[in-house]
């Protein structure tokens, strides 16, 4: 299966106007867990100093329970966003709950292009206080919500946090960093494995080499 890419426009104003960015999907899933297939967009703008994303969620059985920044916040009704900005050796892997709680990781990528698990370290906290992070549910579900309902992640994040790793990342048109957009939900009672760029074998989101081109624009 071909890889998808996406083309990231910069923010036109001071205020956030997603009604004119086009949504990617995140539309392929992993076998198993249960046959619940929630429908999740995403879509992403940037400026001179941030990226900014949008997770738009269809769902149903929402649970929410972490509450704490690193919590593993996969086993919630969670939006996952892996980035690998241009001239980085690893990626990032920022994951949020429905509720809004982070859970962010840096991890190297062996020469052969495969996650370096063993050597991933938590993001320093003084970083990821930068980001800015809005949600529509509240901090804490629990009992999961069992009917149909829409809610919505955003995350501001700067681009110091990324050059605190690697050299400066300031975005040039038609610059392409690679990157994976996912939707989970391990411990809800229907677990399931959402996935934009495909990953053919496996059950994990940790696939560098899955990752698609996202191209920034100078409009």
């Amino acid at each position: 299966m071909d890889k998808p890419s996406y083309l990231i426009r910069r923010k036109r104003s001071s205020d956030l106007d997603w009604n004119d960015v086009r949504p990617l999907d995140i539309a392929v899933f992993f076998d198993g867990g249960s046959d619940h297939r929630p429908r999740t967009q995403a879509r992403v703008l940037y400026d001179d100093d941030q990226l900014y994303i949008r997770f738009d969620v269809a769902d149903q059985y929402v649970r929410v329970v972490a509450q704490n920044p690193q919590a593993p916040v996969s086993k919630d009704s969670c939006v996952e966003f892996f980035v690998q900005p241009e001239s980085c050796s690893g990626y990032f892997n920022f994951e949020i709950n429905a509720g809004g709680c982070l859970l962010l990781y840096y991890t190297p990528i062996s020469p052969e292009g495969r996650a370096l698990m063993s050597e991933r370290l938590p993001v320093p906290v003084e970083l990821v206080q930068r980001m800015n992070i809005r949600h529509s549910l509240p901090k804490r579900i629990d009992p999961e919500i069992g009917e149909p309902c829409e809610w919505f992640v955003e995350a501001d994040i700067p681009f110091a946090l990324f050059e605190h790793y690697t050299e400066s990342q300031e975005p040039l048109p038609r610059k392409a960093w690679r990157a994976n957009f996912y939707k989970c939900g391990d411990e809800t009672s229907h677990p399931h494995w959402g996935m934009w760029s495909p990953i053919p074998d496996g059950r994990s989101f940790h696939r560098p080499d899955c990752f698609a081109n996202l191209v920034f624009c100078a409009e």
